[in-house]
């Protein structure tokens, strides 16, 4: 190929609406190679005809590669191909070693599979470079990662799922059993991820699926681990009736400093018991427009009490909340309380608490008291209304704003 590109820095092509390729090379045996050594960046957008970036017998070779973004070509289905309609993956095949990346945003393409789905073929070593990914609008993906991927994506720090309609698991496990005979461990670790977001994915039911694990809970029991998650933010999940197994993998999700959880519509909690003492991070929690959430922390037996049943008086259960410092309620119509069991709970560090829109709130706060000091032991079981908060003079010392608005009972 006698094409001189050495100073190239940025490749920019929009809306071009009969551009189908744009680097086409002869469909031959013998590959070309192509090297663009200065190139940064490769953005496309609005290109309704295209179908891959390079088509034909070509080896692309861009070492300084930082960005890729694709946007509304919804007939693309590859990065690279040597003929038209190939069905390949878009990035991480090793004749494509162009892809020496960071940074990924996909939207809007016709795309099925971004990597290899079986392990004899082989993958780009360029693409574990990969930090961020962005994948929005690209709605015949039915997965992200294959499972004996995963490993190599050690360096992940950002990832984003938006509106992926047939995205059905994040982990494609297909051959697990054949993994765990060759003695590749079945926890599935992202070592530096610190930003997840997974929104309107309405098929999604679980981040990876296992033999024997609840089918509708995102986060398995011993599956996935996050040991340096800071942020975690998930919106219309409908499928979804857990977030968390009960028992989760060991130095998972204590670096979490932001959860937000909305429009979740078959939740009846967001945390389970154990999960709390996790939390000691947490700054900021928002829930919102989870119209099943009738409590915040479920209970440890996942049996649930009615608002006006008696309450067993064993030792009280007290929640500890360190460093958040904003919580905010929004739009749960089922909301009773934080925990259907009489408990205490500290907010040392809470300056900003709005609980907006949540009819079945009767009583924001009630005051603790010990009845088994007040009332003897021979008085083990009490009838209580119960509040949205248990509260004692320690439980809000530092909060500076206070919101409530259309609680319909208060």
């Amino acid at each position: 190929m006698a094409l001189d590109l050495v100073q190239l820095e940025d490749i920019k092509v929009k809306q071009c609406p009969m551009m189908e390729q744009i680097i086409k090379g002869a469909e031959e045996t013998e590959m070309d190679i192509l090297l663009l050594p200065k190139l940064l960046e490769i953005r496309l957008e609005s290109c309704s005809r295209l179908t891959s970036f390079c088509m034909g017998s070509i080896t692309l070779e861009c070492p300084s590669l930082y960005k890729i973004a694709v946007k509304d070509c919804p007939k693309m289905y590859a990065m690279a191909s040597t003929r038209e309609q190939e069905d390949i993956e878009i990035v991480g095949r090793e004749k494509t070693p162009f892809f020496n990346h960071k940074y990924l945003k996909l939207s809007s393409t016709n795309i099925k599979k971004l990597w290899p789905d079986k392990p004899d073929r082989a993958i780009s070593s360029n693409v574990l470079n990969l930090q961020y990914l962005f994948v929005k609008r690209c709605h015949n993906l039915e997965y992200l990662f294959p499972s004996f991927l995963v490993k190599n994506f050690e360096r992940l720090y950002l990832l984003s799922l938006h509106n992926c309609e047939n995205m059905e698991e994040i982990i494609f496990t297909d051959g697990l059993a054949a993994a765990a005979e060759a003695g590749i461990p079945q926890i599935y670790l992202f070592t530096k991820l610190y930003f997840l977001k997974l929104g309107r994915l309405p098929k999604l039911r679980t981040f990876c699926h296992q033999e024997n694990s609840e089918s509708n809970t995102l986060f398995n029991q011993k599956v996935v681990a996050f040991p340096s998650l800071c942020c975690l933010r998930i919106v219309g999940m409908g499928k979804c009736r857990k977030i968390w197994h009960d028992k989760l993998t060991k130095d998972s999700f204590h670096e979490l400093t932001i959860l937000a959880v909305e429009q979740c519509d078959k939740l009846s909690n967001v945390l389970p018991f154990d999960m709390v003492e996790r939390l000691e991070k947490l700054e900021g929690l928002e829930i919102s427009e989870c119209e099943s959430v009738e409590e915040i922390i479920g209970l440890a037996d996942d049996r649930g009490l009615n608002s006006n049943e008696s309450i067993e008086l064993k030792s009280t259960t007290k929640f500890l909340f360190p460093k958040i410092r904003q919580l905010i309620l929004h739009k749960l119509p089922k909301l009773k309380g934080l925990y259907s069991k009489v408990h205490t709970t500290d907010w040392p560090l809470l300056k900003q608490l709005e609980v907006c829109e949540c009819s079945k709130v009767e009583t924001f706060a009630g005051e603790y008291i010990n009845f088994r000091e007040t009332q003897g032991e021979n008085h083990s079981v009490i009838s209580v209304q119960q509040p949205l908060f248990w509260v004692t003079k320690e439980t809000f010392p530092n909060l500076e704003e206070l919101v409530l608005v259309r609680n319909g009972n208060m």
